[in-house]
């Protein structure tokens, strides 16, 4: 389990920006946010805004046709 000022680090944000997330006082967070917490936690943005219950990102390459 991570601490807020490792997650913090991890994501590039502030520890009083992950405090704020734990507690409900933020109420606006950026997509920026967002992606940097799901880049730090290894997981989707959708995972992090409830939209889906599969936490692994899924990459899919992109092929030019010939």
């Amino acid at each position: 389990m991570l601490q807020q000022k490792e997650l913090a680090e991890l994501g590039g944000i502030s520890p009083s920006q992950i405090s704020g997330i734990e507690t409900g006082e933020s109420k606006n967070i950026t997509a920026d946010t967002i992606a940097k917490l799901a880049k730090a936690l290894n997981v989707s943005t959708d995972y992090i805004l409830g939209i889906t219950t599969v936490s692994v990102p899924k990459s899919y390459g992109i092929t030019a046709a010939n």
